[in-house]
């Protein structure tokens, strides 16, 4: 197991429980938060007839927001941990679910997604996080068709902790340069929360 799954497991081992609701799964501040974070980047999308993967799916709460909402859309979730896979099939049998270390082993091929979505999966302090970044951008392009949705923890948060990984839309916007990729508009969202932004990618067609 590499160290940076291990920092993952570590942190999520003792959250997965049945019991639990989804926020306190995935290690939001609140049921509210988190409700912000998917609707800042749900908002942006027209899921009607579209595909989307969920990067780092967690529990699936991503699938439940375009339940609530009756969208009918192509929704697939991944993630790297198989005990959040296992509760988010439990949760949704219906929903299309894969245990899957995809910056490892992807098998898809190139804009197999209109959408690319992935909320949470930049939180945490890892090894080398802006190395991550750039992968997880330059797979991103790869995957979508039309747009990437993206959020991170600010750097001008008044609570900031030692495990979480910050920072600002400037910073990223210099990691996604690094990669070559050009794209046609970044939008990014913030003061919905005080340490929260987001981000939404439309590519060049």
């Amino acid at each position: 197991m590499s160290e940076d799954i291990l920092i993952i497991n570590n942190y999520y081992k003792d959250k997965i429980d049945p019991r639990k609701e989804d926020y306190l799964i995935h290690g939001w501040e609140s049921k509210e938060a988190a409700e912000k974070r998917l609707k800042q980047l749900f908002d942006h999308l027209d899921l009607v007839g579209k595909s989307i993967i969920d990067i780092g799916c967690g529990v699936g709460s991503l699938l439940s927001l375009i339940k609530k909402n009756q969208i009918n859309t192509k929704y697939l979730g991944v993630d790297i941990l198989p005990d959040m896979i296992k509760l988010a099939k439990a949760r949704h049998p219906e929903g299309n679910f894969l245990h899957l270390d995809i910056f490892k082993e992807n098998f898809f091929k190139e804009g197999s997604f209109d959408f690319v979505y992935s909320s949470g999966i930049f939180n945490l302090k890892l090894t080398n996080n802006e190395a991550f970044v750039q992968e997880a951008f330059i797979l991103f392009n790869f995957l979508a068709k039309e747009k990437i949705m993206v959020n991170f923890l600010h750097e001008n948060s008044n609570n900031r902790e030692e495990r979480y990984f910050y920072t600002n839309p400037e910073k990223i916007f210099k990691l996604i340069e690094k990669t070559g990729i050009l794209y046609k508009d970044i939008s990014v969202k913030e003061n919905y929360l005080a340490n929260d932004f987001s981000m939404v990618i439309t590519k060049r067609v």
